[in-house]
């Protein structure tokens, strides 16, 4: 049974195989931090790019991929 300490969390006792290695909150948090900062940094870094960007769903996809796939 997989449960949540928040709702909207991750949870800790997922048992799908995407949280390696990973056992508290902490290093949770931890790593989608370091995810989010590396694609805040990939998608935001250069603005003048964003203008190149098409906002649809499978790009949306991406993003969330980049920012929380690690974990």
């Amino acid at each position: 049974m997989i449960t949540f300490d928040k709702e909207g969390e991750t949870p800790l006792n997922d048992i799908s195989g995407l949280i390696p290695k990973i056992t508290t909150r902490a290093e949770l948090d931890s790593e989608e931090a370091k995810s989010i900062s590396n694609a805040f940094l990939k998608y935001l870094l250069l603005p003048s790019e964003a203008k190149n960007i098409q906002f649809d769903e499978p790009f949306l996809r991406q993003v969330h991929v980049d920012m929380l796939g690690a974990v």
